[in-house]
């Protein structure tokens, strides 16, 4: 019987959905019970060969994007490009069940699953706490501050998305034109006998100082960068009462 030892930084990221880092012979066993259907490997090296022939037995397409990645040296950001691509492997449910892997499960893999959340409009609090769950005491700012400034719009959704995804993005629009009714009752907006379409809804919620103090008030995001800060709206002094 083989043992069934997951790989050390081994966690599930939704269901379907895992990451690691490089796998070794004992991890096998584990591996094989997940039912893969997809490894993507985020790392310009290639597995040893005891694992991509682990990989063929068990019928699990290796899909290899780390070929232009951020190394320790060069200080330079993982390309846009890179995970650009791995988000529409990992959003791809023909794909499922799938592995992001990389060398330590940490760096590579970690900015993809930040970016993920960020598709998932966790907070940015939550994302950098799960990115230094994994890579503590290894963290890099060079990778949180990536993971803030990706711009999510560069994603092309595949046209079969997983349950989870969906649902999560559905339930957000609800909360989205919740938010802007009672936004609109309280401050009187809300015309009598008038329905309010669900794209409008979402841009009034978008553009209520609630929305913009969450996600842009220097100091809520601890991350921004100086060239992002430069680019926010700059607060109106309150003009001094003549006595």
């Amino acid at each position: 019987m083989e043992p069934l030892i997951p790989p050390v930084n081994f966690g599930i990221i939704e269901p379907d959905l895992y990451r690691s880092n490089a796998l070794s012979v004992n991890n096998f066993g584990y591996v094989k019970g997940l039912n893969l259907r997809t490894v993507l490997l985020l790392s310009p090296e290639l597995p040893l060969r005891t694992t991509t022939d682990f990989f063929d037995a068990e019928g699990i397409t290796l899909s290899q994007l780390g070929l232009h990645v951020w190394s320790p040296e060069d200080e330079k950001p993982i390309s846009d490009e890179l995970i650009k691509e791995a988000l529409e492997v990992v959003l791809d449910i023909t794909r499922h069940p799938l592995m992001v892997m990389c060398s330590s499960g940490i760096h590579r893999t970690g900015v993809l699953v930040g970016c993920i959340r960020r598709l998932q409009q966790w907070s940015l609090g939550s994302i950098i706490a799960e990115y230094r769950m994994f890579a503590s005491p290894k963290e890099r700012y060079a990778n949180e501050q990536f993971i803030e400034l990706f711009d999510t719009d560069l994603v092309n959704f595949p046209e079969q998305l997983p349950p989870w995804f969906t649902a999560q993005q559905k339930l957000l629009a609800e909360d989205l034109i919740g938010m802007s009714e009672m936004m609109a009752l309280s401050h009187g907006a809300a015309r009598q006998g008038e329905p309010a379409g669900a794209g409008a809804a979402t841009e009034n919620v978008m553009e209520t100082a609630q929305f913009k103090r969450f996600y842009y008030t220097n100091g809520v995001v601890p991350l921004i960068s100086s060239k992002a800060q430069a680019q926010l709206p700059k607060k109106e002094k309150k003009k001094k009462k003549d006595k």
